[in-house]
């Protein structure tokens, strides 16, 4: 399927709607009494001291004197203040977002009380929530009751805000066609055929030869390998990490367990199902490799999931923002939205406090026009709630186009890690999460360590040149950009999840856009 990648130039690139010509037609000068061969300026400034020097129909009118008609001038009627006809505690639902005030909820089911880690994504809420009851207690706090939860199981909810979070907590593109790593965006159907050729051995990894250089290729191109035949002891994953270069030490330390145990300062600590994410997008340098060695893992449940973010996030460029009849991504609500907003993440345990923003996609534009996503950052547990003002859409509804996206389940690569197996990947192209795993039924124990984008790009610069043609691991920006705009148009099933994402979204927003039996307008509050 070919494609005319013309209507792919962004709306900058084209002329400012109402934009004139400077220069003046024979028969528009001659019309104005002006004299031939002036410019716009100067037939405007001719015209201005034409006017300027009318007599004026006031008295008082000096000449060159600008002086506007009383009749015009504007009026600011002074309205009188509108008379409270809600309670105090109602009226914070009516000036605020729903939506933000139930995302914030700091109850310990949707707040983990050890490791302050959200349980949900703001993506699982209804744009509109619908709250029963509401009152201030005497402390200042703020009770709501929302009825038809869907984290509740669609029973009634309750949120208590302390005064101290109200009101509102508030929470380019780069032409250039310089060499890059190429990409290989893929599903789950496209890493299962290609899985063989993303293991090496443990032996192979640390020998540093062609074997190595050929996983770093696969690294490189498709963002995640399986290290298989490694040694059962802790150092090993430092030993792995170290081939690529100097580990990235972090407030976890230069390695860190991931084990489920009590009162767990990170989410990822426990043995609770745990979505699609990235890792410290709230660090001032967030990690690019990160390696995971499995030591033990012999209980029941406990999946590692992976998703191409970068996949996820190119489709919805595409299907969204180029579609028949569209303006352009930039002007498109869904793509406009993640360019030009961004989501904070955060962190606040032991002494330990961060916060960084990011758009959730990054993305460049070629010096013709094609947008390239060139990383992504999605981190729901880590997620500051919305602002009102980010609150409505559409980035909500970007964000929820993402997730639904990445989450597919044709999209997300399920497997069942084995002892003296080491997974490496991209942390800002590859999404990781893990499925419920049962703690009586036997142990699940990984051993991290991170490695810096500086480090692992400048690894690269090693690489031998035979291996690197033969993987076509470098490419020119500009054919990146078509490759992926390409792929995301012509591969199966690219419409269908879209599809189906907004048939379900418009189900939910005309779900919500009244409220529920269980909501009387006339309940004493």
């Amino acid at each position: 399927m070919s494609t005319n990648f013309t209507m792919l130039r962004p709306l900058f690139h084209q002329p400012l709607p109402g934009l004139r010509s400077s220069a003046l037609s024979q028969s528009q000068v001659a019309a104005a009494g002006l004299t031939r061969g002036i410019s716009a300026t100067q037939c405007a400034a001719q015209r201005l001291r034409q006017y300027s020097s009318r007599p004026s129909k006031y008295s008082d009118h000096k000449p060159n004197q600008v002086r506007r008609s009383p009749s015009r001038e504007p009026q600011y009627a002074k309205r009188a203040p509108k008379p409270e006809q809600e309670p105090q505690s109602r009226q914070i639902l009516l000036g605020a977002s729903n939506f933000w005030l139930r995302d914030a909820c700091p109850c310990p089911q949707c707040v983990d009380p050890d490791s302050g880690q959200k349980s949900f994504a703001s993506t699982q809420l209804p744009h509109k929530s619908w709250w029963k009851k509401v009152h201030y207690d005497k402390d200042g706090s703020l009770h709501v009751v929302w009825s038809n939860d869907p984290l509740s199981g669609g029973k009634d909810h309750e949120s208590v805000y302390p005064a101290s979070m109200l009101p509102t907590p508030s929470i380019p593109e780069r032409p250039s066609d310089t060499r890059m790593i190429r990409r290989d965006l893929w599903d789950r159907q496209d890493f299962e055929k290609g899985l063989d050729s993303c293991r090496v051995s443990y032996a192979d990894w640390v020998a540093g030869g062609k074997e190595f250089w050929q996983a770093m290729a696969q690294l490189a191109t498709k963002g995640l390998v399986f290290v298989y035949d490694v040694p059962q002891d802790e150092k090993s994953v430092e030993r792995l990490g170290e081939k690529i270069g100097s580990l990235q030490e972090t407030f976890y330390g230069r390695t860190w367990d991931v084990v489920s145990k009590p009162q767990a300062e990170n989410v990822a600590y426990t043995n609770k199902f745990l979505g699609l994410h990235q890792d410290l997008l709230y660090y001032p340098d967030t990690p690019r490799i990160q390696l995971l060695h499995c030591l033990d893992n012999d209980a029941d449940g406990g999946e590692s999931l992976f998703s191409d973010g970068v996949y996820a996030a190119t489709r919805l460029f595409w299907n969204e923002g180029f579609r028949k009849g569209s303006r352009g991504y930039v002007n498109h609500p869904i793509p406009g939205a993640l360019l030009h907003n961004k989501f904070r993440f955060g962190y606040n345990k032991n002494g330990n406090v961060y916060s960084r923003e990011h758009n959730l996609a990054k993305v460049v534009t070629t010096l013709k026009g094609v947008p390239l996503v060139e990383s992504v950052w999605w981190s729901p547990p880590f997620q500051i709630p919305f602002a009102a003002k980010d609150a409505d859409f559409p980035l909500y509804k970007a964000a929820k186009a993402f997730q639904h996206t990445l989450e597919h389940e044709k999209n997300v690569f399920e497997y069942k890690m084995k002892a003296g197996e080491c997974v490496v990947f991209d942390n800002w192209r590859v999404l990781h999460g893990r499925n419920h795993f049962n703690t009586a039924s036997g142990k699940r124990w990984l051993k991290g360590t991170y490695v810096a984008d500086s480090v692992y790009t400048a690894r690269f610069d090693d690489m031998p040149q035979d291996i690197a043609k033969e993987h076509g691991v470098f490419t020119e920006l500009e054919k990146e950009a078509y490759a992926n705009l390409e792929h995301a148009q012509t591969h199966p099933d690219s419409r269908a999840i879209f599809d189906a994402f907004h048939e379900a979204y418009r189900a939910e927003i005309s779900a919500s856009a009244h409220p529920p039996s269980t909501v009387k307008d006339d309940q004493d509050i």
